[in-house]
């Protein structure tokens, strides 16, 4: 059995064609954490080049060798003056580590499946998109609360067996 080359053997090839054409591309990509917005097979329609980000953007990246479609839902500038973007899966309660600009493979502007077409730059998405990170961003914040709210509850009534059983 011949072995598997490694996810970037192909990605690295692709990525400098779409860096060479600053245009468009599409690709599907796997996964449901941009559930419902982009579902697993889809085909998401890429802008490349350095378009001005906004925050409700879905943007694509390069992150451990694969690319990620998610939304952007924050931006941060660094000390030493570097741009970086905070991403997470409409689906997904955890954020991305932050994206480095200069790992924005592009913009999602379309996404077409089965369920029809949609274009991300249309006026109805301009004024959804800020509301659909907000809420992504809740949803991550919740998500973290409910999880630190379930340690403490486990170390209290851990503390109540232990003092419990010291026979008080």
């Amino acid at each position: 059995m011949r072995p598997r080359p490694a996810p970037d053997t192909y990605l690295d090839p692709v990525l400098s064609v779409w860096a060479e054409r600053r245009t468009r591309s599409q690709c599907r990509l796997t996964g449901n954490s941009m559930a419902p917005l982009i579902r697993d097979g889809d085909l998401l329609v890429i802008e490349h080049g350095p378009p001005a980000l906004r925050i409700g953007d879905v943007i694509v990246f390069r992150q451990a060798g694969r690319l990620k479609a998610h939304r952007v839902v924050g931006r941060r500038r660094r000390p030493d003056g570097a741009l970086t973007y905070l991403a997470k899966g409409d689906a997904s309660p955890a954020f991305d580590v932050p994206v480095p600009a200069g790992q924005v493979i592009g913009r999602v502007i379309e996404v077409r499946g089965t369920r029809g077409w949609r274009r991300l730059t249309s006026p109805f998405w301009k004024v959804a998109a800020p509301t659909a990170a907000a809420l992504s961003t809740l949803h991550g914040g919740l998500a973290r609360a409910w999880r630190a709210r379930r340690g403490v509850a486990r170390r209290i009534r851990k503390l109540g067996a232990v003092l419990g059983g010291r026979g008080g």
